[in-house]
């Protein structure tokens, strides 16, 4: 062979080695990808389980790591077997409830909780004239549906609408509204994530197949 001939035959192979040991390179880094996606995915599917209605009826230690907004913290989930076994870190939880449609991560990403729309439908006006009375808040409040209105304690009213919605939408019309020659003081009552939690718990249960007693079972007599 001549000189010309060598050198363009070992070039050539130094080609062909580079393009093999790159595309070994661009097979691992798709294994690794495919790898930390089904990974993902699992310690995603571990989340909704465990933060889910049927968990919280059947565990009940796991509501007493929530906090008032429901959160649990992802130090507690990390403990978890489960999560363990998946060998899961925080940014594993955290970055898992973000591709979830049924979990929230907090602001501080350092809790997950089971996400439940709490509808503000309930205004409250307080310190009203005390000679108000129920047609003159329902006066002020005329083309908009209430469902509700009764008066608590130191001249407060509470008014409940259909939604969200229309309860946001009645509070900015009050904001230029009078009682008796006074300004109205409104705003929307604030409604707790752990009373909502404990409503769907409640419609679990009652979801729930009844228990039936066998006809050969004796009946419970008190002793």
């Amino acid at each position: 062979l001549s000189n010309a001939q060598v050198l363009f035959s070992a070039s050539f192979n130094r080609y062909f080695l580079n393009l093999i040991r790159e595309s070994h390179i661009m097979s691992n880094v798709n294994a690794n990808a495919e790898n930390r996606v089904s990974k993902i995915n699992d310690i995603k599917e571990e989340l909704e389980k465990i933060l889910s209605v049927s968990s919280f009826f059947e565990n009940p230690e796991l509501i007493e790591n929530l906090n008032e907004e429901g959160f649990m913290p992802i130090a507690y989930l990390l403990a978890l077997p489960s999560f363990q076994s998946l060998t899961a870190c925080v940014d594993d939880i955290v970055n898992a409830a973000l591709e979830s449609t049924v979990l929230d991560v907090s602001s501080d990403k350092t809790s997950i909780r089971f996400a439940i729309p709490v509808e503000r439908k309930t205004i409250i006006i307080r310190d009203t004239p005390k000679d108000v009375k129920e047609e003159d808040v329902r006066s002020i409040l005329e083309g908009f549906p209430i469902t509700g209105l009764k008066q608590e304690v130191g001249s407060s009213w509470f008014i409940t609408f259909p939604d969200e919605a229309t309860a946001l939408a009645a509070l900015s019309y009050l904001h230029s509204q009078r009682l008796h020659d006074q300004p109205v003081k409104a705003r929307v009552k604030s409604e707790f994530y752990r009373k909502a939690l404990a409503s769907r718990m409640k419609e679990y249960e009652e979801s729930l197949p009844k228990r039936k007693l066998s006809v050969a079972a004796a009946p419970f007599t008190m002793p």
